[in-house]
């Protein structure tokens, strides 16, 4: 989103149910769940990038405008959501790195 690039591959259905499917695996590592929440990061936001036409160099979007504020709260929602999902384990570096395959 940074650098205005159009998003290569976009989100699908089936992409969630992979997600899903390799999140409740009893055969997935931590790390496995852990890049389920990155996945569910990127679809956020590329739910943003698509709202806020990121992707167009052109695009202006004001921040006091009532259709921004509403949408900004719209995906404060879904990061609140995701953040409550994603237990500490998922969520911390050092976790990560400590883990081994």
């Amino acid at each position: 989103m940074a650098l205005r690039r159009p998003i290569m591959v976009r989100w699908q259905p089936y992409m969630g149910e992979c997600v899903e499917m390799l999140e409740n695996s009893p055969d997935a590592c931590l790390s496995d769940k852990a890049l389920c929440q990155w996945i569910k990061l990127q679809h956020i936001a590329e739910d943003v990038a698509f709202q806020f036409s990121m992707d167009d160099p052109t695009g202006y979007v004001a921040l006091s405008d009532a259709k921004t504020q509403y949408a900004l709260k719209g995906f404060k929602g879904q990061l609140d959501d995701w953040r409550k999902e994603v237990t500490d384990d998922q969520y911390t570096r050092e976790s990560l790195s400590d883990a081994q395959p």
